[in-house]
């Protein structure tokens, strides 16, 4: 929780170089590793989408 507004511009800059650091070290590694980053996202997109209509359906039905 911030209080200082002075503080949460710098704070929201770190988050912000955080949270991008993270996610290029991820696609860093699994690329080192040999993994198609693409084809994981493309994986990674239709599981959510397959998981949201199940989601859905479960709470109409």
């Amino acid at each position: 929780m911030v209080l200082n507004r002075k503080s949460a511009k710098s704070t929201s800059r770190v988050s912000l170089f955080v949270a991008v650091t993270m996610i290029t070290t991820m696609f860093a590694v699994l690329h080192a590793q040999g993994y198609q980053v693409d084809y994981l996202a493309e994986d990674g997109a239709q599981l959510c989408q397959t998981g949201i209509v199940e989601l859905l359906s479960f709470f109409l039905f």
